[in-house]
Parts: structure tokens; C-alpha cells; sequence
């Protein structure tokens, strides 16, 4: 940074000492740092003003003049309707750019702008390569091919957005209008309703080209499903989310949709526990884990799976002061211990291993006293009583903390089955 402000001129940002000027591959990299300056500082005409330096030098940079361009179009106020046009208009003339790319930039500021006929009618322009690489490598295949699914994306969520529209007007028109006038336009209704589903035909076809493609595609995914369910269709909208996410293991959201499917079209138990399952492999600490936990239990699960559910959500410090997973794993605590069963406390012991030499500071100690709600306190030591014992130094606290006599009752019970376990 020092070494730029010393060969950047003071009285203009955008002239340089005389050893830079004929050297392009040294300059470079100080623009693009001053250019970061001025995005991060949110000095648009500066922005321009290096802009149009780099645009000078013999590199291939169009992608980020064509970016930054993007950007302060969206961030500068007034009509720059036609100078965007002439900037996109030129950006996809050149050889060295995928015009959908291109494209895609012009209708993300469209839609930002919420102007979705024009950018659905930008769609529409997209001219031809004049050339071609002779060879192309892995990568530009990849990335030419990731432009194009988001091309079939975008051109249905501009789709999907017009079908909102047309919805909002139905129901508009039949909200407003009385029995009488409803029999008389019906010819009116009919026609905005067959508009709304060729709207929605448009955008599930271009969606469907994301089916069964890697990669994260939760905005376009979702819209999919709605339209799908929609008009019906709640067999392909199912497939369409089983697929999702068997190819994205990795990503909660595509387990959550489909649980929230299911949810929503009382599904059988088993395969919500599925979908659960998958989600909590992922991410253990989501508060769907108390969903599965319920269904486990319902299901009469054995006590090491729904054990361990909650202990791993108890892991995680988000967890650390709220009482539902608390006072789940106290009763099935207390539960096991009333049992007695070799098996099930077998299963606690295994949990509490791996935690026995993290957990009474992360959770037990006389700072963990002060939580300011008596019902937390009480089955934080009721956990505390049967994985350390009933002469634990937290129990003995919250006993002497604890003015509910219900609840001083209920943890000396707790000591009492540990001690006679």
C-alpha cells in the first residue's frame, strides 16, 4: 500500500510516476487496489474514473469493468437507462466475453431496479460468439456451463415474479367485484388466469433445466416448488426435492425443504425422520433436531439415538441457555434412571465419555447458576445430578438457589435415584 501511495501522484489519484507509465503489468494490481478503496468507500465517480484507466491497458479485465460497471449503475441514483444499454450493448460484442454472462449482469440490475418486463426481454438479446478458443480448458467448460443453468434460472424467477403479479391481480378482481360482476367478467377472469399459468409453465420450464444439476440452486428450488404445488402437481414437486437434495448432502436447506414438504402434506413418519436425519447429520445444532427428537420418541426410538441427539445439540453454545433441549434431556434422563435398564444407562454413559472433561465448565459451574430463570436452572441440575452425581458442587448450588418447592423436590429426587442406581 505504501509502495502505491508513493507512485500514485497526490494531486490526481490517476496519474503516476514516470517509471509506471509505459508498464501496464505493473500498474495493474495498484489500480485494482485503489479501485477496491474507492468501491469499499463508496466514491462511485472515483470508481469511474479507474474504470476508465484500466479499460486503457492491454489486459483482459472486461469482467471486472463489466462488474463494477454493474455496480455503480445500481448504486448511483438517476435514469442511466441508456448508458447501461450502450455498456451491455458493447460488452457483448467482445470475443473474449460469454454474452449470457453479460447478460445475467444487465437483468440482475434490472430486477433490482424491479423493471422484470425489461429483463425479461433482455433475455431475449443474446447474440452469438464470434469466436471460439480452439481449445478450452476443464474449467471454462465448467464455468460456461454453470452460466448457462443460471441463464435457465434467472429467465424463470423473472417468469416467476411476472406469475406473482398476475396472481395478485386475480385476486384483486375477485375480491373487489360482487357475485353479480363476478358472473359478468368471468370471460376477464378466465383470460387473466390462463395468462398466470402460461406465466407459470414458462418459468417450471426453464427451472426444470436446474433438476438433477450439482450446485446450490435454494432461490430457484423454492420457487419451483411453489408453482409445482401450486397447481397440483405435488408428486414432481417431491421428486424434484428428493433429488435436490440426495445431490447436495452437504446443504441443510435442501433437507429442510423437503422436511417442510412433508410437513405440509402429512407425509409418513418414517420418511419426515429421514429428512430429519439428513439435516441433523449436517448441521446437529438446527432447532429441527427437537422435531426429530419428537418423532423419534414417538416412534420408540432406543434411548442411545434420541440421547445423542440432544447431547450434540448441547454441544453448541447457541443452545447453552435455552430450556426446551435442557428439560428434554433431564426427563429422559430421569426416565432412564426410574427404568433402570442396564441397556439404556449403558447408552448415557457413552454419551457423557466424550464430554466428561469439557462439559462441567462449559456448562456447570457457579456462573451457570445465574440464569435468571428457574425453570432452566432446574433441569440444567437435573442433568447435572446423572452425569456427575448427586454430591456435584452445581446441584448442591441450585438446591440453595432454588425457591420453588416443587422444584427442590424434584431435584432431591433425581439425587435419590442416582444414589440408589
Amino acid at each position: 500500500m505504501e509502495d502505491l501511495k508513493q507512485n500514485l501522484r497526490p494531486d490526481n489519484p490517476l496519474r503516476v510516476s514516470d517509471r509506471y507509465v509505459n508498464s501496464g503489468a505493473s500498474l495493474l494490481p495498484k489500480l485494482f487496489i485503489l479501485l477496491r478503496e474507492c468501491l469499499l468507500s463508496h466514491r462511485w465517480k472515483q470508481v469511474t474514473e479507474v474504470m476508465t484507466v484500466i479499460s486503457k491497458l492491454p489486459a483482459n479485465n472486461e469482467i471486472t469493468l463489466l462488474k463494477v460497471g454493474m455496480e455503480v449503475f445500481q448504486q448511483v441514483p438517476g435514469d442511466n437507462s441508456a448508458l447501461l444499454e450502450k455498456l451491455i450493448s458493447q460488452m457483448k460484442c467482445l470475443s473474449t466475453m460469454n454474452p449470457k454472462e453479460v447478460v445475467l449482469e444487465h437483468v440482475l440490475v434490472l430486477i433490482h431496479q424491479k423493471k422484470f418486463k425489461d429483463a425479461r426481454q433482455a433475455f431475449q438479446h443474446v447474440p452469438r460468439r464470434k469466436s471460439q478458443k480452439k481449445s478450452v480448458t476443464w474449467r471454462e467448460r465448467e464455468r460456461a456451463h454453470y452460466i448457462d443453468l443460471l441463464f435457465q434460472g434467472y429467465q424463470g424467477l423473472v417468469f416467476y415474479v411476472e406469475w406473482l403479479t398476475a396472481q395478485e391481480r386475480l385476486q384483486d378482481m375477485r375480491t373487489q367485484m360482487e357475485g353479480s360482476q363476478l358472473l359478468q367478467l368471468s370471460d376477464r377472469l378466465s383470460s387473466e388466469e390462463e395468462e398466470a399459468r402460461g406465466l407459470a409453465n414458462r418459468a417450471i420450464n426453464h427451472l426444470s433445466a436446474l433438476c438433477g444439476q450439482p450446485g446450490v440452486w435454494d432461490i430457484f428450488i423454492t420457487k419451483h416448488i411453489e408453482l409445482l404445488e401450486f397447481y397440483g402437481d405435488h408428486e414432481r414437486a417431491r421428486e424434484v426435492l428428493m433429488d435436490y437434495a440426495e445431490k447436495n448432502v452437504a446443504n441443510i436447506n435442501a433437507h429442510r425443504y423437503l422436511y417442510n414438504f412433508y410437513q405440509r402434506h402429512d407425509v409418513d413418519r418414517t420418511e419426515k425422520m429421514e429428512a430429519l436425519q439428513a439435516l441433523c447429520d449436517v448441521s446437529p445444532s438446527d432447532e429441527l433436531v427437537l422435531d426429530l427428537h419428537t418423532l423419534y420418541m414417538d416412534a420408540g426410538a432406543y434411548t442411545l439415538r434420541t440421547l445423542t441427539l440432544l447431547f450434540d445439540m448441547l454441544d453448541f453454545v447457541c443452545w447453552q441457555t435455552v430450556d426446551e433441549p435442557w428439560r428434554r434431556l433431564a426427563g429422559q434422563l430421569m426416565e432412564t434412571y426410574r427404568r433402570h435398564n442396564k441397556v439404556d444407562l449403558d447408552a448415557i454413559g457413552e454419551c457423557w465419555r466424550i464430554r466428561d472433561t469439557w462439559w462441567p465448565l462449559y456448562h456447570f459451574t457457579s456462573h451457570h447458576v445465574d440464569t435468571g430463570d428457574p425453570s432452566l436452572l432446574l433441569h440444567k441440575a437435573m442433568v447435572a445430578t446423572f452425569v456427575l452425581g448427586a454430591d456435584n458442587s452445581f446441584t448442591k448450588l441450585t438446591l440453595e438457589v432454588l425457591t420453588d418447592v416443587d422444584h427442590q423436590q424434584l431435584l432431591r429426587e433425581c439425587c435419590h435415584l442416582v444414589d440408589v442406581a
